[in-house]
């Protein structure tokens, strides 16, 4: 495959090339299949794929596209959805064998919405087990031995290797934005209760959240709107920015910032004095202590709501569970109710503070991850997004660089809630300003292994 391979396309410029016939479904889908078969096998991004079905949905696609008749902007294209949301009639397992061999009568809403709007499912991704914190077999795009964090492990990394243009996760506390900094895609988390979350597995209703994986912002912006069921002019305005207007930018280090590594702290020096020269206001700021300090306060939220969320599962499967997630459980299973209630307390003071502390910005950038990729024992430390997460706040992870080990390096930009548009704006003037890390080189990932999960 060449640099100018439609796999490699952002995901409007493929939704133009389809539209235009520059390229077809099929053709695209054969090509997909042909690097996945080179690299699949190392990489481990899918829980399993359908290449019947899928050539069935392209050819169905080419067919509207002729005839004038596509479903909506994705016709034609596939995309990747994280193995905890419910896909009729397609094996879903949760990333757990306690799930094996699953198979839901009911789609969710997000993946409803996809289809509606023409796309089709080249795949489950792999997932960390029930959507937690176990690291699951997808191994890091640029460098085989790091992990490509989690949960959403699978979808970042089948973006970052084109093998799908998009695909969507979950964050309930650092999902999202950790893999795509690992990764180095964008991943875009929109403001809490944005997007539907009816046919995923829960696991903190409090914290749940929908995101999505691209290879620009305004392709995570396309997908966001499509599982919103919202026009996308609600959320990316067309035609291309305003160039002469310039936003107003927060560098917010966080409590963070002395386990950030020095990768990140010359990331962060650079991106400042470059977005400042480039017009943006620009105001070194600190976080409000009531927001800078939650991590507490979600833990004992997240693993309290995990506990009864998942406690059916633990009553009937618990000897195939990771000692990582019966813990955590276990944990929850003792927060008692008044402790419960003071932690949801505490979250909605901060939420307060937060919304009047960032109405003046367009954007606050934060670290979006310690450092580099760590190696695969892990997925990451998600305390970098964790803040954000408990009030709320639309994120988006902005790949900006590479580390001194050679791997992606993001900033995390944060928004208002419900000022997902003016996050979209702004992180797009932002993009078009950093070089951003390029792309893996999939050679590293050979052909090795089995394939695992084929219909």
């Amino acid at each position: 495959m060449t640099a100018t391979s439609p796999l490699d396309l952002p995901l409007i410029s493929l939704v133009h090339a389809l539209s235009t016939g520059a390229t077809s479904a099929r053709a695209l889908l054969v090509d997909i299949l042909e690097r996945f078969d080179h690299i699949e096998p190392t990489l481990q991004a899918f829980a399993r794929i359908d290449r019947r079905a899928a050539f069935e949905h392209a050819d169905e696609g080419d067919r509207r596209l002729r005839n004038g008749q596509a479903r909506g902007v994705l016709e034609g294209i596939p995309v990747g959805i994280k193995d905890i949301f419910d896909s009729a009639g397609m094996v879903t397992e949760y990333g757990t064998p306690a799930f094996a061999g699953h198979i839901p009568d009911a789609s969710a809403e997000a993946v409803l919405s996809l289809q509606h709007a023409g796309g089709y499912i080249l795949g489950k991704t792999v997932t960390a087990e029930l959507a937690y914190f176990h690291p699951g077999p997808t191994v890091n795009p640029w460098n085989p031995s790091r992990t490509p964090g989690g949960s959403s492990m699978g979808s970042a990394a089948a973006v970052a290797c084109g093998l799908v243009p998009g695909a969507i996760g979950t964050q309930t506390n650092g999902s999202v934005i950790r893999p795509a900094a690992f990764c180095g895609v964008v991943g875009f988390k929109p403001s809490w209760g944005r997007l539907s979350m009816v046919g995923a597995l829960p696991f903190s209703p409090t914290n749940d959240q929908g995101g999505v994986f691209a290879r620009d912002v305004a392709g995570a912006a396309v997908l966001a709107s499509i599982w919103a069921n919202e026009p996308l002019d609600a959320w990316l305005r067309f035609p291309d920015l305003d160039l002469d207007w310039k936003p107003r930018i927060g560098i917010a280090r966080t409590s963070d910032w002395d386990s950030v590594d020095l990768s990140t702290h010359e990331l962060f020096q650079s991106v400042g004095t470059m977005l400042a020269k480039a017009g943006a206001d620009v105001r070194e700021i600190d976080v409000p202590r009531e927001v800078d300090g939650l991590a507490p306060t979600h833990r004992t939220i997240m693993s309290r709501e995990g506990a009864y969320a998942l406690a059916h599962i633990r009553a009937s499967h618990d000897p195939v569970l990771s000692p990582t997630l019966k813990a955590f459980l276990d944990e929850g299973s003792a927060t008692d109710d008044a402790t419960y209630q003071v932690a949801h307390r505490t979250r909605l003071g901060a939420i307060a503070a937060f919304a009047t502390w960032v109405r003046p910005f367009d954007a606050i950038i934060a670290p979006a991850a310690l450092g580099e990729a760590p190696t695969r024992e892990t997925t990451g430390d998600p305390r970098c997004a964790t803040r954000w997460q408990s009030v709320g706040a639309p994120a988006l992870a902005l790949p900006a660089t590479l580390g001194r080990d050679g791997l992606p390096l993001a900033i995390q930009l944060v928004g208002a809630h419900g000022a997902d548009a003016r996050l979209i704006r702004a992180a797009r003037w932002v993009e078009t300003r950093i070089e951003g890390p390029g792309r893996p080189n999939l050679a590293v990932l050979g052909q090795r292994g089995d394939r695992r999960g084929e219909a």
